[in-house]
């Protein structure tokens, strides 16, 4: 090949290289240009950004756009085709100001509008009073288009009006009091997806709700809104507020009644049949269909996940609904392997053409549920089960019976209550009485407990399988993380080892074990999972903030069920104590806790750092390891493994100078041994292939 040919071909490499390079901005003006180019890989700078009023105000930022009938304005719209956006470090604050700079108009946040886009990693909060609401409405995110992704987000929504009452004055047309929602991610187009993100959702308005959406999903999400009692509301009698100005007298046309909980903001996931998307820069009106949801939580909303208008086949797996005034209701479909408590009222809407399989979860908070519903049935095949075994004598299994403050007595909902149906079955593994009401025909149940049978034609059988409760081996140095004497926040599920492991943990979650024998036990392990970086475990004794003997920092396994044990140190403590594990971190689930235990050993605290000089009086052989090594030149001591982040991984006694280790169940990489002999440490790098 001669220069010039070869000076072409290295100008092309350089250019092939090239084209998808990560492109790096600084700011927000920067980043915008690229918004609407089509193939770019585009990182912004890490750091704070604020969108203030007046950058609105002068049209820094933003646009307005109309479709079909309805302008909005928006601060950033994505429309460049098969592009990556990466937020990594990067927070956005939009000051709630900016909502009525606008003028009378919608004003969403960010929209995506192309095709095959990635954003990610982006903490966008608004951030100023919740009574600064829109003139019109507002959104934090819309997606349009098609193959859209958004991931890793961490949305903060306030700013509404009026917040604090929830829908008691009304949502949709004919409000009591004029409604100037704020709902946070919308989801439009076809084939979009919002995944792993965290949504504290402190307006009213919808949390996550999908118009004109065909095979949408909602993925590894934790969704939080905030509830209130109607007593507290009711407390503002007589002190002038918004509620107390109407009397309490709600839209349905009677007052508010106490003893019921009231969620202020919408739904935590809901879909309508209704709405207008652009994808190919075509206008579509139509509804919702075949929507997915999974491995998702959704805590303090009106509605954990309510897709019964969306038309096609729902399908919702491995969802939790903690707190929510209902759970699941989609129409449709199939409910696999879902949680919910029936804190504030129905845990699951049963309906026909749904097959659920759900489990009653225990209350973090106790109950405050003036349905007395635990379930609501009208139809399909449900299985019940539980980990709640003392559910309060009023709230049962309703069919054909349900009521919640919105369909009192002179409700103008009532026609929502369809008590006359027919062919419902239902797997009741609960201790929980089965309620039929008039209405209720021909339906087969099959329960561990009473049923009362108001209705005709209905079949009951007593199950075989009703025991409810799982005995607890409980030793010091080993205690399965379920076998809790008392909780707070977290729920069981089952674990990958081939038993139950505590999941769904949160900032300030904790566990207590009574009557742990600490004498002479010098460390602690702990069998852990998870995503998250930063988290602590922290042990205390006889009290949630008693004397802290121990912080467990929790490993990033890169999965919720992917295990490693962490071990580290305790302070000297004596007798007998009430343990308790208290979990510390940033927003949404943390990790899953398998087992722990405490041993006499003293913990080998490690340093990787400490490596940097390692020793060459340490024989080792073979390396790089395949199936075992040996070390050659130790007699006596104690040979410990420790793999690249820093965690031991085993442990053993060294008998001779040619003591020979098996490493099969490790995996590849690269891992470091020290052997403690005679007082002296020395070290040695291994490589496992």
């Amino acid at each position: 090949m001669n220069i010039f040919k070869l000076h072409i071909v290295l100008f092309l490499s350089i250019v092939s290289i090239n084209v998808n390079a990560q492109i790096v901005v600084n700011d927000l003006q920067e980043l915008v240009p690229y918004l609407s180019q089509d193939n770019v890989d585009v990182k912004l700078t890490s750091g704070t950004y604020t969108i203030s009023e007046q950058e609105i105000l002068d049209r820094v930022y933003g646009t307005y756009e109309t479709i079909e009938t309805k302008t909005c304005y928006t601060i950033f719209r994505f429309t460049g085709n098969g592009s990556t956006y990466d937020f990594t470090d990067v927070t956005i604050n939009i000051e709630t100001a900016v909502f009525k700079s606008v003028g009378n108009y919608t004003l969403w946040e960010i929209r995506v509008a192309g095709n095959d886009i990635t954003l990610k990693n982006l903490t966008l909060v608004d951030v100023g009073s919740k009574d600064d609401a829109p003139k019109k409405t507002a959104n934090n995110i819309v997606m349009d288009g098609k193959n859209n992704v958004v991931e890793g987000f961490h949305v903060r929504s306030t700013g509404s009006y009026p917040y604090g009452y929830g829908d008691i004055f009304g949502k949709g047309g004919g409000p009591i009091i004029s409604h100037r929602k704020h709902s946070a991610i919308l989801i439009r187009g076809e084939n979009n997806t919002l995944r792993n993100t965290n949504l504290i959702h402190k307006a009213y308005g919808h949390c996550v709700f999908f118009q004109a959406a065909s095979n949408p999903m909602v993925e590894g999400c934790y969704i939080e809104g905030e509830v209130r009692t109607s007593d507290d509301m009711l407390t503002e009698e007589g002190t002038g507020t918004i509620g107390d100005q109407k009397g309490f007298i709600t839209v349905w046309e009677y007052k508010l009644p106490p003893g019921f909980m009231v969620a202020l903001c919408e739904a935590g996931i809901r879909a309508y049949n209704a709405g207008v998307t652009i994808v190919d820069e075509d206008t579509i009106s139509r509804g919702t269909s075949n929507v997915t949801v999974k491995n998702t939580t959704v805590k303090n909303t009106r509605t954990a996940c309510t897709l019964v208008h969306a038309s096609g086949t729902q399908y919702i797996e491995n969802i939790t609904s903690i707190g929510n005034e209902n759970g699941f209701s989609i129409g449709k479909g199939q409910v696999v392997n879902c949680r919910s408590d029936a804190a504030y009222g129905s845990a699951y809407s049963g309906e026909n053409g749904v097959t659920g399989d759900v489990t009653i979860i225990v209350p973090e908070n106790g109950y405050y549920n003036g349905t007395n519903g635990l379930v609501n049935i009208t139809g399909g095949t449900v299985t019940l089960r539980t980990e709640e075994t003392d559910f309060p004598a009023d709230l049962f299994i309703q069919m054909g019976t349900f009521r919640s403050f919105r369909h009192q007595p002179g409700s103008k909902l009532m026609y929502q209550l369809d008590t006359i149906f027919s062919g419902a079955t239902v797997y009741n593994h609960t201790p929980a009485t089965v309620e039929l009401g008039a209405g209720a025909s021909n339906n087969d149940i099959h329960t561990c407990d009473e049923v009362i049978d108001n209705g005709s034609g209905n079949t009951v059988n007593e199950l075989d399988d009703c025991e409810l409760e799982t005995p607890c081996n409980i030793t010091p140095t080993h205690i399965e993380a379920e076998c809790y004497s008392d909780m707070s926040g977290i729920q069981t599920e089952d674990c990958s080892e081939g038993t139950l492991n505590v999941g769904w943990i949160n900032d300030g979650d904790w566990l207590m074990y009574e009557d742990i024998d600490l004498s002479g036990m010098n460390s602690i392990k702990a069998r852990v999972s998870g995503k998250t970086t930063g988290s602590i475990i922290e042990i205390h004794i006889d009290a949630i903030d008693g004397d802290l003997i121990a912080e467990i920092p929790v490993t990033n396994t890169s999965g919720n069920q992917n295990w490693i044990t962490d071990s580290i140190g305790i302070n000297s403590v004596t007798e007998t104590h009430d343990v308790y594990l208290v979990f510390k971190g940033e927003t949404g689930y943390l990790f899953n806790i398998n087992y722990f235990g405490f041993s006499e050993d003293q913990a080998i605290v490690t340093d990787i750092g400490a490596f940097d000089l390692l020793s060459n009086t340490l024989i080792t052989s073979p390396n790089p390891v395949r199936d075992s090594f040996s070390i050659l030149n130790q007699e006596g001591g104690q040979a410990v493994l420790i793999d690249q982040f820093g965690k031991e991984v085993l442990q053993r006694n060294i008998s001779n100078n040619t003591y020979t280790i098996g490493t099969n169940e490790l995996e590849s990489g690269v891992y470091y041994l020290t052997v403690i002999n005679n007082g002296k440490i020395l070290t040695s790098k291994l490589m496992r292939i």
